[in-house]
């Protein structure tokens, strides 16, 4: 998506051997210790809260706010498990009760990015390569044709996006606005999550039916760990668009992404059909299921694809000035 834009491939060996926990931290050190790192990072792991300590998490909350401070920008996949978490990771099962958050997804530092299914214009294929293997598999088409829709098994995704409320950090002042809103409209039994806590994901993109080349076959791929990098190429350009104006990059992307959306809320495209109750069809056969609740998507913010898909048509349209996500672009 980020055209001509250089792209780093970030490896980061370690984490705890006997738990299989990603290594988070140390990334971010070895990313804070760069003298010059990549303006744009897209982070396609995540594990469940609570496989963290609290000490740890702040320790990389605070080094997250400095890259921001930097002018760099980081966004990470919601999870491909609803509201069940990270129910892939070291074969933990499902959890329907209460809800399970990932982090780093539910940091207050990053910009997280689920995932939504637009089926309508590749629906004509009937089968296409499947990634990793040597056989063919249909797309996945809702059987109504309504539009951009929340990424569900329940609606013919592999995977079901990740979303909800921290359980560890606190409701951020940029969402104060939104979140309110979607409480004052939402179902959900208040005792499966923290209604006071920050709400995930802000962003969502195309996580199903999406077609990369690969040795020479259309591949079919999909997953936030898809919606994540389509966002970063996005913010790419839009950084490369500042830059050539004499602007700094866009760094910690939330709250000027939240007031932009206030003014301009042309600026994404709302997400309100489906809801983020169901499971992910790649776990272990006997340990996919879905949660009897889950959040759905609704007019404005909601917790299944937070303000909606980027309208990247729209946004260098929006009015020059203070506090626009496109200040001086247009």
């Amino acid at each position: 998506m980020g055209n001509n834009v250089p792209v780093t491939y970030w490896a980061t060996p370690g984490g705890d051997p006997a738990t299989a926990h990603e290594p988070f931290l140390e990334w971010i050190l070895e990313l804070a210790n760069s003298t010059d790192p990549p303006l744009v990072h897209s982070l396609s792991y995540g594990e469940n809260e609570e496989d963290y300590s609290a000490a740890y998490q702040r320790r990389a909350n605070l080094e997250l706010a400095k890259l921001g401070l930097r002018g760099v920008t980081v966004l990470a996949a919601s999870g491909d498990t609803g509201v069940q978490g990270a129910a892939q990771a070291g074969g933990q099962p499902p959890r329907c009760a209460p809800f399970a958050a990932v982090w780093p997804a539910s940091s207050p530092y990053v910009t997280a990015v689920g995932a939504t299914m637009v089926s309508w214009e590749v629906c004509n294929i009937d089968r296409i390569y499947a990634m990793g293997s040597n056989s063919s598999m249909p797309f996945a088409c809702p059987e109504t044709n309504v539009g951009e829709i929340v990424c569900s098994t329940q609606t013919g995704s592999m995977i079901t996006s990740g979303g909800g409320f921290s359980q560890r950090f606190a409701r951020p002042d940029y969402q104060a606005e939104v979140i309110e809103e979607y409480l004052s409209q939402v179902k959900v039994n208040r005792s499966l999550f923290n209604a006071t806590g920050r709400g995930y994901p802000d962003l969502s993109a195309t996580g199903a039916n999406v077609p990369i080349i690969f040795e020479n076959r259309l591949t079919m791929v999909g997953g936030t760990s898809a919606s994540s990098p389509i966002v970063a190429g996005l913010v790419a350009l839009l950084n490369g668009e500042r830059l050539a104006s004499g602007l700094p990059p866009l760094g910690f992307l939330n709250p000027l992404l939240y007031s932009s959306y206030q003014r301009w809320p042309d600026i994404v495209q709302d997400v309100r059909v489906g809801n983020i109750s169901g499971s992910n069809l790649l776990l272990p056969s006997g340990s996919i299921r879905d949660c009897a609740e889950g959040f759905e998507a609704l007019p404005g913010w909601d917790a299944a694809t937070g303000l909606g898909s980027p309208n990247f048509k729209e946004m260098p349209r929006a009015p020059s000035g203070e506090g626009s996500l496109n200040a001086s672009l247009t």
